[in-house]
């Protein structure tokens, strides 16, 4: 039997129900990416960034001193030691990356409650390990919840909206955060940018970095799609209390 997204494409053709829906996604992303509905979506986004910063700067023998999450969306991960340069950069590349992986996954059924149970972890983790402010625990924990209830009890089409939106809303933060940072490399440019940080370390003007990073953003998420929309099994997105099985 056939659900909603069942695209019913044969190898090789584009599944245009799947890519419907993520574009759904992104339509509803870039029209309330400012209201308070997507403020918790925001703040995840935000939190896979500064974890991102946090984790190559202990992969690199740094000591994370914390990590401050902001309601407005921004943050800042402060890092002691390791290798500067490539925690600087892994901030961006590390959402990129990230929501190209969110973006496989959440093809198939099977990996959605597994997925959300490993975002439930994840934040749960990263709050005792790394945020020190009760912007960023309370926030991480309220996800936490929210991704466990959906994963033991959320009926199949909420859960695949939701994994859906994530990974959307994680390859857009990625692209569009680059972008403005784009418009920032000039003279203008935060002090504090990451690009910055590697203006400081290097010498190469932000203008490269900002450059360079949307272009690894934008080809993550390509091949992320190209893969998901050409490959020969549709997607599945269940209805509550109907079993649709693969094949």
């Amino acid at each position: 039997m056939q659900s909603a997204l069942a695209g019913g494409n044969s190898e090789g053709r584009v599944d245009t129900r799947f890519a419907g829906m993520l574009l759904i996604c992104a339509a509803l992303a870039m029209l309330l990416w400012t209201t308070p509905l997507l403020v918790p979506f925001r703040l995840f986004v935000t939190m896979v960034h500064e974890v991102s910063h946090a984790l190559v700067g202990v992969a690199t023998g740094g000591q994370v001193l914390g990590i401050s999450i902001s309601l407005d969306g921004s943050g800042v991960t402060f890092v002691r030691g390791g290798n500067q340069f490539l925690t600087a950069s892994a901030g961006y590349v590390g959402s990129s990356l990230f929501g190209a992986g969110l973006l496989l996954l959440a093809r198939e059924r099977r990996w959605r409650r597994p997925l959300l149970q490993a975002l439930t972890v994840g934040l749960v983790i990263a709050t005792v390990v790394f945020f020190r402010e009760p912007t960023g625990i309370v926030a991480a924990l309220l996800l936490a919840g929210m991704f466990w209830l959906f994963a033991a009890r959320g009926p199949d089409w909420l859960v695949a909206l939701l994994v859906y939106l994530l990974a959307v809303l994680n390859g857009l933060y990625a692209v569009i955060d680059l972008l403005t940072l784009l418009q920032l490399s000039g003279p203008a440019a935060a002090a504090a940018s990451d690009a910055a940080t590697l203006r400081r370390i290097t010498g190469i003007p932000t203008m490269f970095w900002a450059l360079l990073w949307t272009a690894i953003a934008v080809l993550a998420q390509y091949l992320a799609l190209r893969t998901c929309l050409a490959g020969p099994a549709a997607p599945r997105l269940g209805t509550a209390g109907r079993r649709h099985d693969r094949g």
